[in-house]
């Protein structure tokens, strides 16, 4: 029988643990991997096949191409296993006695759950891209640590795990830090953590996951669009919302924000600057326009009769789907441009608002415009493909 989940697969993937009922990732990171593996345990088969059904179906940037159901998953048939697998299935030399008891308790009636994967091909219109999500009813930390061989033989692009407790999701001190702190371990690219807005105001319930600290204390990207999830436990109503960011190395920080990859992405005239645009605001003249988005307007008190804002040109990324490609975005920013009788010598100073795999595309329709720009990237990953493709 041929793996579904390869290792080549595994090693090029975005691995997400706990995932639940989500596509955001689908939305974002297109840029970074088409394959996506969702990793969760205590949801049936028809309560994962009917959201994801009905979202997808919803979702206006994504078309279903394909749909594939594995009713008898079994990890050791379907996943390319190392030759010596099982030492792979004992206490990992970071966990302690307590712990691992304690995650053997948490997941032991999830032995008797029958398992299965969902594959789904679908097409994002907006990037252009064939996609596809593996949903597998298996326990996300243990098939990590069983796929990359302890962390010493591959890795995932990216890690996720968002809403998962403290025990894993704590950036310094969970399972998942230590895990990425054991020596010569390959680390992902970026590890994306969060949480839910609402948790109890005591300190000990208090999520960790944004901590700046551990073996990847960097934030390497903020999503500037809206990262949302289904609702994982009918019967309750959960807030949608999650906190994310992702993290990276000190390592990959300093070689993304080397000052010749900004110069090298820039042209005479639209300049990419790798700085936060509230620091350079009191420098930019009032005849030259500000354009960003009405969240971090009102996040940094921006405004004035020289402070555009994107929704006002009909573009809105509330909730999780985004329906203008970043093409479409800089014609509707021309237009308005035009309708505002801005001269098209006016320089335009710009915080994209595309979802976070757009950047590229973004940047690359500047060139369509007659006005001279200068685009802020404050983060290390904010247009990172093209920064990769220069290093």
């Amino acid at each position: 029988m041929e793996p579904i989940i390869t290792k080549d697969l595994f090693a090029n993937s975005y691995f997400s643990i706990g995932a639940g009922l989500n596509l955001s990732p689908l939305l974002k990171m297109s840029h970074l991997t088409t394959d996506f593996i969702f990793c969760n345990l205590y949801l049936t088969k028809n309560e994962v096949k009917k959201w994801y059904d009905r979202t997808i179906n919803h979702c206006m940037d994504l078309e279903l191409l394909d749909y594939e159901e594995v009713s008898n998953f079994d990890e050791l048939q379907h996943f390319e296993l190392p030759a010596n697998y099982t030492q792979f299935l004992h206490k990992p030399p970071y966990v302690t006695m307590s712990e691992f008891n304690g995650y053997m308790r948490t997941f032991e009636a999830a032995k008797h759950d029958p398992q299965f994967c969902l594959i789904y091909k679908v097409f994002r219109r907006s990037v252009q891209k064939e996609l596809t999500l593996y949903f597998i009813v298996t326990e996300g930390f243990a098939t990590l640590n069983l796929m990359s061989e302890n962390g010493k033989a591959r890795m995932p692009k990216v890690v996720e795990c968002i809403q998962c407790g403290n025990a894993i999701d704590d950036g310094e001190n969970g399972l998942l830090a230590r895990f990425f702190s054991q020596p010569n371990v390959k680390k992902p690219m970026i590890w994306i953590r969060g949480h839910q807005p609402n948790y109890s105001n005591w300190g000990w319930s208090q999520s960790k996951s944004l901590i700046e600290a551990g073996p990847m204390p960097v934030v390497g990207l903020d999503f500037g669009t809206a990262w949302s999830a289904g609702n994982f436990n009918p019967g309750f109503m959960h807030d949608k919302r999650r906190y994310v960011k992702g993290f990276i190395t000190e390592e990959l920080r300093e070689q993304l924000m080397e000052p010749s990859i900004a110069e090298k992405l820039s042209t005479s005239k639209d300049q990419i600057v790798f700085d936060s645009i509230v620091d350079k605001i009191p420098l930019i003249p009032k005849e030259e326009v500000i354009i960003i988005n009405e969240h971090f307007a009102d996040k940094y008190q921006i405004s004035g009769e020289n402070v555009l804002h994107w929704e006002s040109m009909g573009l809105s990324h509330h909730h999780f789907q985004v329906f203008s490609s970043a093409s479409e975005q800089v014609n509707k920013l021309s237009a308005y441009l035009a309708k505002m009788g801005f001269a098209k010598s006016c320089k335009l100073h710009l915080v994209p608002y595309t979802t976070e795999d757009q950047g590229r595309a973004f940047v690359e329709s500047l060139s369509h415009l007659e006005n001279p720009t200068v685009t802020y990237l404050f983060r290390p990953f904010d247009l990172v493909d093209l920064r990769l493709q220069l290093n």
